[in-house]
């Protein structure tokens, strides 16, 4: 993917910096809906852990975030948080 291309970048110049690439944390901004499509959603984010990704940062679709952020709270991070289980 894209993201692991990346990675493998980061991966090259902390080698060459000396820094350790484990102790850094890989982040993604997502424009996903998650709310949309729950389980593409899902494997989407299953596709990134795999690659390293850590972190996850969500935008909210449309005018009222609050209504976003209880969505993800009780139908989409319950899923997530097994995903790093």
């Amino acid at each position: 993917s894209g993201v692991q291309g990346k990675l493998d970048v980061l991966a090259r110049h902390c080698g060459a910096e000396g820094r350790d690439y484990a102790r850094i944390r890989k982040t993604i901004l997502s424009a996903s809906d998650p709310l949309a499509d729950p389980d593409a959603f899902l494997h989407e984010m299953e596709t990134y852990a795999a690659v390293g990704v850590d972190l996850v940062h969500l935008m909210p679709p449309g005018p009222d975030p609050a209504a976003f952020a209880a969505g993800l709270g009780d139908y989409v991070i319950p899923r997530l948080a097994e995903i790093s289980a």
